[in-house]
């Protein structure tokens, strides 16, 4: 799901806070990204959120269905089948705290969503 934070769920709540990361990756690793997450745009209404698969991350087991994923769950999966591996456990298991204590990602900006400048930019058009 692509979210517009101007008009969707973050438009709601705007103390809503973030951290985005960086992570450094070849040229040909952003190619192989760019085509995995085509494939998912292309067959977009075939997927769901994997609510359930939530409570398998807090029980350790990995609750999977095709075709659904929650949000770190969806970028875990789409750094694995491009090749770039971080983890030694599937992206069923992988929570924002896996991505938070991975040292190859760098926090770029933590603070309220609003707040970060590219969007401060786009918001004050």
């Amino acid at each position: 799901m692509k979210e517009d934070i101007f008009e969707g769920t973050y438009s709601k709540y705007p103390e809503t806070t973030c951290v985005i990361y960086r992570i450094e990756v070849s040229v040909r690793d952003v190619e192989k990204m760019k085509r995995v997450i085509n494939v998912f745009k292309k067959n977009k209404n075939k997927f769901l959120y994997n609510l359930l698969g939530l409570v398998g991350v807090s029980l350790n087991e990995p609750v999977e269905f095709s075709n659904s994923y929650f949000c770190s769950q969806f970028v875990a999966e789409i750094l694995h089948r491009s090749g770039i591996r971080l983890w030694d456990k599937l992206p069923a298991l992988i929570t924002p705290d896996d991505f938070r204590n991975n040292p190859r990602f760098q926090p770029v900006y933590e603070g309220r969503l609003f707040d970060y400048e590219p969007v401060k930019r786009r918001f004050s058009r």
